[in-house]
């Protein structure tokens, strides 16, 4: 096995994307990257035009997601039309629902099929992530449309307030459902506004403070000890050993740490792969990394 070069020494000492056909999501490669120096999606850099430019700039939840659509569906408005979403939506239905091949046990879509606000907004998606407890699928980060929880009563929206509704990962306590972590920025497309943590179900939100501050999350997970977060964000490495209230960057190697995982029974064993370099791992918990052969 090669050792990794020197700057994989600590600086400061699996899941997969699920991708929905939603009437009103965004196409794959569209809005500002968050891996270039283009301004972050929020509400301070829209800019509307010169005619509306005195109108007060949306700042957060289903207004900043209603000004990209706006824009998105242009010269249509930011809600379609009824008779446009129920054509597109019979298109949708028309795929089935269920998909399997042979003998094989058939995959039947969960939703969300495009996700209603209280102001009676219909907001969607790129599924990014997704946490399932004993009960089955409990929480959803969408791509562009913030954390989604589900209960007896259906989905419900979350993070209506945050400042960013680009939810890269989330994770959920593994003693206590009500404490959940959400990354926001979409990893090679917007710019979030950092790490997330409630204790309340979703109810309030505080940031967590990060140094340097990451700009897209690509996965956060919780070991098992319910004390340690494994976070791989687009600056590198980042681990917290107190429940994602402090953070501490262990490794930077110059490229997106684009997804890890936690070995099942062992809590010092850890994998991450980065972008265009390999797949790295650790036995010590994040502290080292080597490169896998």
């Amino acid at each position: 096995m090669r050792t990794a070069p020197s700057r994989l020494v600590p600086l400061g000492l699996a899941a997969c994307t699920v991708s929905f056909l939603i009437a009103l999501g965004p196409g794959p490669g569209d809005g500002p990257s968050a891996s270039t120096p283009s301004p972050s999606v929020s509400g301070a850099s829209l800019r509307r035009s010169p005619e509306t430019d005195f109108e007060r700039e949306p700042e957060r939840g289903p207004d900043l997601i209603r000004e990209y659509f706006r824009r998105w569906h242009d010269p249509a408005p930011a809600d379609l039309d009824p008779a446009t979403v129920s054509r597109l939506r019979a298109e949708i239905r028309a795929l089935g629902e269920t998909v399997g091949r042979g003998d094989e046990a058939p995959w039947t879509c969960s939703g969300p099929f495009g996700l209603a606000t209280a102001p009676g907004g219909t907001y969607s998606g790129r599924i990014l992530d997704l946490d399932a407890g004993v009960g089955g699928l409990r929480a959803v980060a969408a791509a562009s449309g913030g954390v989604w929880t589900r209960d007896g009563e259906g989905w419900q929206a979350r993070t209506d307030a945050l400042p960013s509704q680009w939810i890269g990962s989330l994770d959920v306590h593994p003693g206590d459902p009500d404490v959940m972590l959400a990354g926001t920025g979409e990893p090679f497309l917007r710019a979030g506004a950092g790490l997330f943590k409630t204790t309340d179900g979703g109810a309030t939100w505080t940031n967590r403070p990060m140094s340097p501050p990451p700009a897209t999350c690509f996965r956060v997970r919780w070991a098992a000890n319910g004390a340690t977060v494994h976070g791989a964000f687009d600056l590198g490495y980042y681990r917290s050993t107190n429940g994602g209230d402090t953070w501490t960057r262990l490794l930077d190697l110059g490229a997106w740490p684009s997804d890890l995982a936690l070995h099942p029974t062992d809590p010092s064993v850890l994998y991450l792969t980065i972008w265009g370099q390999g797949v790295f791992r650790s036995v010590n918990g994040g502290t080292i990394w080597n490169e896998l052969p």
